[in-house]
């Protein structure tokens, strides 16, 4: 079976942290990077269940991230952390296909939960592409 793998991305080390820690006891695979760059070159080379992002970085903040991953036809799950409260952000987001959308700080609980469903939601979805790309008989 398949592990599952989370791509963090905050370009604050200890949210980082935080998150990889509860990523860790959700039993999941997690692999991290500090700003949008660094993320899109991981999401290049390797497939991922969801993205956790934040949405302000430098380099590259988080829907200008979704946004390339979508141009590449990387339609992994995100779920978007911010601390700062930008209605036109989150629409956005939300408009580009963002699963979620969480305020920091969040609650440990609501942040597994908003997981756990976004990978149900992405394993669905991937079971739905294939049905689609299969031949039909």
């Amino acid at each position: 079976m398949e592990e599952t793998r989370i791509l963090v991305v905050d370009d604050e080390p200890f949210i980082r942290t935080l998150l990889i820690d509860l990523v860790s006891d959700l039993d999941l695979q997690s692999d991290e990077a500090e700003n949008g760059l660094a993320a899109l070159e991981l999401l290049k080379v390797k497939d991922y269940h969801v993205v956790l992002s934040d949405i302000k970085m430098p380099a590259m903040g988080g829907i200008e991230l979704f946004e390339n991953a979508l141009k590449l036809n990387i339609f992994t799950p995100f779920i978007f952390l911010t601390g700062y409260s930008d209605d036109e952000m989150i629409i956005k987001a939300l408009r580009l296909g963002a699963i979620d959308f969480l305020g920091k700080p969040f609650l440990p609980l609501e942040l597994s939960n908003v997981i756990a469903r976004t990978i149900e939601l992405g394993q669905r979805r991937l079971e739905l592409m294939k049905e689609i790309k299969s031949p039909q008989r």
